[in-house]
């Protein structure tokens, strides 16, 4: 067969595009029975489409994700997408890779306080009995929660890793409201 490189390149190109011979042909404007005869020798490649489940995504960057999830659980897909150098990912895609990976789940909860936090804060109540706290300044209209923040997030976690555990509150938990600014027994 009588075909130049470009000629010949241009014909993989096209194959892989789906196009067949008779379309080809009249592209190059050359015999259709040359084209056939050129495909049927087998003297060339079909570029075969990249087939996967993910063709955006390399295999390092599944690993990079894999890392970065197992690290930081409960985190949105944006969260770790980003933590993962890639921060332009559609939300579609970044789900669909995450389903693979791993599953949407709530953190577990467990009571606030066990037996070792109860020793821990009756030693530290001994050890400050006699603390002087007119140093420490009290402020207005200030509410600390003695158990952090609320549980309601959920978040993606790696498959086979348990998910993490946050604090139990019973009847809204206990937390502290200073109603002004104290220090020693001045009110300011």
């Amino acid at each position: 067969v009588d075909l130049q490189d470009p000629e010949t390149q241009r014909i993989v190109k096209e194959l892989g595009l789906g196009k067949d011979t008779l379309e080809i042909s009249k592209l190059l404007q050359r015999d259709h029975r040359t084209i056939q005869k050129f495909v049927n020798e087998g003297k060339f490649e079909r570029k075969k489409r990249q087939t996967g489940l993910f063709t955006s995504l390399r295999d390092r960057d599944i690993n990079r994700i894999k890392l970065v999830l197992s690290r930081n659980p409960h985190k949105s897909s944006n969260e770790i997408f980003q933590a993962a150098g890639m921060p332009n990912v559609p939300k579609s895609t970044r789900c669909r890779v995450l389903r693979t990976l791993g599953k949407v789940k709530a953190m577990e909860k467990r009571p606030a306080l066990t037996k070792k936090h109860k020793e821990k804060r009756l030693e530290w109540a001994w050890a400050y009995m006699k603390q002087d706290f007119s140093k420490v300044l009290f402020t207005d209209e200030c509410r600390a929660t003695l158990d952090g923040p609320d549980s309601w997030a959920s978040g993606w976690v790696l498959h086979g890793c348990p998910p993490a555990t946050c604090l139990r509150r019973q009847q809204g938990g206990g937390g502290v409201m200073f109603w002004a600014r104290i220090i020693g027994k001045e009110v300011l």
